[in-house]
């Protein structure tokens, strides 16, 4: 096999073939490369995935440079901070800014140790302690799954031997997270606890949490307060319980459709608590506690002359007299008891628990009809049942309105099956295939109507002459069909280029 001759009449039949057949073929071999180039690209590009986030700018730069030095193909994402690799290299990335000691991210781990000399004071190195404890609460709290970042502030009381423990000042803390979800009470009493838990002398109720939006999720006691997360689903759950309510009863009446209905509810959270004392008499048939029992007794003696009068009225006592006309003695005594009586203390203590209804602001609206609507009786149907009362100054209004016709949305059709690009590229693929195909089968069947037209003629020459050609001498077979061919080229190029084409194919 000669490949260069093999070539060579390629080249020769590339060139015999008409111009408007070689640019078909063109434009299709053209799209069938692209569109091989594109289904490649697809199939072999690097599939990227995120092996650090949330680094600031330093630390980015940093690990990019060590990642490239490594020969490792980095891409920035969110702004630069974050880093991903190709999933091939992703643990080696890993490795790899680990054994360099990134990302810093400023945090200090405990190499801060190695920084320490002998000429550093005790200050210093309780402030460095500090710093270090500080740092490793804040990255064991972005271990958490629903936390991105957070932040550590402890404030830790200097310790005094000459003064009481329980007297000297307690250690607080503040706590700043950012989180990617709403925190409900349970998680944020879990962070309280966790950071309560690793510094000596801290207690719950010294723990304050913020977010990155500056709400305190914490009210500084566990047990009884509620956090600002809390609060809000309260709020929200309570006016959605109220405006349900609300629908569920002008709905039998104007129709579900017919009636809007909005809630705003204030809620107080503040926890307070009452005391008062109340004294009162003990009941019929009972004396009461015992308060104050006083005793007094007055006791006389003395000598008189027969006949003397003992005493006064006022100070009965025992009279002893002697015989008549002699002497006489007198004796004397007075006791007297006073007993106090308490009186009832009835000591009453309230606790207002936290979410009680402050105030609450009602708007019904109801959609207009033929039939004329009680404004007056539905405001007092809805006052009673919200529970109004005007002593918090409630609002509840009741109005009429044209409602807009609501239009059914068309129903959400699933993605066809054709909807994925791969689908799509493998659709144009199979076009541009069946297209080549289609193209090849109309030459082939042009070139075979050509051959059997000249079939046909070839025929006709070799029967008997027109009548015109009778009066003309007898031409040989080989003239004949030599005029029929120039007339076909004639009045039929691109049929006589396809038969010609198709002469030459048979001949290779």
């Amino acid at each position: 096999m000669n490949l260069p001759v093999q070539i060579t009449g390629l080249t020769e039949k590339w060139k015999q073939q008409a111009p408007q057949w070689r640019q078909r073929v063109i434009v299709i071999a053209t799209i069938s490369l692209l569109v091989m180039a594109v289904l490649l690209y697809i199939a072999f590009r690097p599939n990227y995935v995120t092996v650090f986030h949330g680094l600031t700018l330093e630390d980015a730069a940093a690990v990019t440079a060590e990642l490239q030095a490594k020969r490792i193909n980095t891409r920035l994402e969110n702004a630069g901070t974050a880093i991903a690799v190709p999933r091939k290299q992703a643990d080696q990335a890993r490795l790899e800014a680990a054994a360099a000691g990134l990302p810093r991210s400023g945090r200090v781990g405990y190499d801060l140790f190695n920084k320490s000399s002998f000429s550093m004071t005790e200050s210093e190195r309780a402030l460095q302690q500090q710093l270090l404890l500080e740092e490793q609460l804040a990255l064991t709290l972005q271990k958490i799954s629903y936390i991105q970042d957070a932040e550590v502030k402890l404030a830790l009381p200097k310790e005094n031997v000459f003064l009481d423990p329980k007297r000297q000042t307690q250690a607080t803390a503040s706590v700043w997270i950012k989180s990617n979800q709403t925190l409900d009470t349970g998680q944020v009493a879990g962070l309280v606890h966790l950071v309560s838990r690793a510094v000596p002398n801290l207690v719950p109720e010294n723990v304050t949490v913020i977010d990155a939006d500056g709400r305190v999720l914490n009210s500084g006691d566990e047990q009884g307060g509620t956090g600002y997360s809390e609060q809000q689903s309260r709020q929200q759950a309570l006016q959605l319980e109220l405006e349900r309510s609300i629908n569920t009863l002008l709905g039998q009446i104007f129709g579900g459709d017919n009636v809007a209905v909005r809630v705003v509810a204030e809620l107080d959270f503040n926890q307070r608590s009452t005391q008062s004392v109340h004294f009162a008499a003990p009941g019929e048939g009972e004396d009461g506690l015992v308060r104050q029992i006083e005793e007094m007794s007055d006791f006389y003696s003395g000598e008189g002359t027969a006949g003397a009068p003992p005493g006064t009225d006022t100070n009965p006592g025992e009279v002893t007299q002697s015989p008549a006309g002699g002497s006489s003695s007198s004796t004397s005594e007075k006791r007297q008891k006073a007993i106090a009586y308490e009186l009832d203390e009835i000591r009453e203590t309230i606790t207002y628990a936290p979410g009680a209804i402050k105030r609450l602001s009602v708007s019904v609206i109801v959609n207009e009809s033929d039939s004329v609507v009680d404004t007056a009786k539905v405001q007092a149907a809805v006052q009673a049942a919200v529970g109004y009362d005007a002593d918090r100054d409630d609002v509840v209004s009741v109005q009429t309105m044209n409602f807009v016709d609501r239009e059914v949305p068309p129903p959400v059709a699933a993605a066809p099956w054709y909807s994925s690009r791969a689908v799509k590229i493998g659709i144009a693929v199979l076009v541009c295939i069946t297209a080549l195909l289609v193209a090849r089968a109309v030459a082939s069947r042009k070139q075979q109507v050509l051959l059997q037209e000249l079939q046909m003629a070839q025929v006709a020459a070799t029967a008997e002459p027109e009548v015109e050609e009778l009066l003309e001498p007898q031409e040989d077979e080989t003239e004949r069909l030599r005029k029929h061919l120039e007339r076909t080229a004639r009045q039929k190029p691109d049929d006589f280029a396809f038969l010609i084409r198709a002469w030459l194919n048979e001949e290779s």
